[in-house]
């Protein structure tokens, strides 16, 4: 059973790196902010109704997080790679799940 707990478990490594994103749980769900130091304020946001949406949108950030953070001079596509970093973003989502 999915619960907030072991999604922010699942997740610590990379909200623990990622010093600007920040979940917050409200009475009907749960957003995604990312606070900017220069304006002092929160850049944007992502509603997420659901334990299983605020998984999603972790996923997306964490393969996004990937794609920067990997230096390989690889002939693929970004695409490609994009497929890549989300298929192992999807692998770290899956443990959300799990007993």
């Amino acid at each position: 059973m999915i619960t907030l707990e072991k999604i922010l478990n699942v997740f610590e490594d990379y909200l623990e790196e990622d010093q600007t994103l920040e979940v917050m749980e409200l009475k009907h769900g749960y957003y995604v902010v990312s606070w900017q130091s220069l304006t002092q304020h929160y850049e944007f946001s992502n509603f997420c109704p659901t334990l299983d949406e605020l998984a999603n949108v972790l996923t997306s950030y964490y393969a996004q997080n990937l794609k920067y953070k990997n230096h390989e001079q690889e002939m693929i596509s970004d695409d490609e790679k994009m497929q890549r970093f989300m298929e192992a973003a999807n692998q770290k989502k899956l443990k959300c799940y799990s007993v």
